[in-house]
């Protein structure tokens, strides 16, 4: 019996939620959730050429956030399933072992890493950094699917003069793209 592509996505996106609330629930409200999957698919992207879940991204107004649709399911999933619950104060804790399949130790790690950055952060600041990721700069309009290759653009704290061969010498951004950089490197 084969797995459906929505299905795995959906199946690594409800494991890296259920890490998420089992390792990093303090103050862990919906749109940091959001917020820390979404540095834990694009910092991965950055190393590795490609994503922990596969699960497309959108612009919204609050930021980069998963497909709604397939989001929407995992979480319900993971609640119905009694393996995480929205607290009274609407915070995401996990409940219980969720058996990870997907989640090998390399993600893990690179999980746990993204993680350690951003956690602590408040979701007033975790949102203002991922309005600032180049991978939602680039896209030009709302409800429009990010491109992660526009990881490549992120400072790395490398010395300037240091050449990295993964980035492109050149690429063509749209005029609105070039606007919302420029916004962000003169803000």
């Amino acid at each position: 019996m084969s797995i459906s592509l929505n299905q795995q996505k959906k199946d690594a996106l409800k494991e890296l939620i259920w890490y998420i609330c089992q390792n990093y629930s303090h103050q862990l409200f919906e749109t940091k959730l959001w917020k820390l999957v979404f540095f834990c698919d694009t910092d991965y992207y950055q190393k590795y050429s490609s994503l922990l879940t596969a699960v497309p991204y959108i612009k919204n107004k609050r930021g980069p956030t998963p497909s709604y649709s397939l989001a929407k399911k995992a979480i319900d999933e993971l609640v119905k399933d009694g393996y995480i619950v929205k607290t009274e104060n609407s915070t995401y804790v996990a409940l219980k072992e969720y058996p990870l399949k997907q989640l090998d130790n390399q993600k893990v790690d690179a999980i746990s890493n993204t993680c350690e950055k951003y956690y602590k952060l408040s979701s007033n600041e975790i949102c203002t950094l991922a309005h600032r990721d180049p991978v939602y700069l680039a896209t030009e309009n709302l409800n429009e699917l990010l491109d992660f290759s526009f990881v490549a653009y992120r400072d790395d704290g490398a010395p300037d003069g240091e050449e990295d061969e993964d980035i492109p010498s050149t690429i063509t951004f749209s005029q609105k793209a070039k606007e919302n950089l420029l916004k962000t490197v003169f803000a």
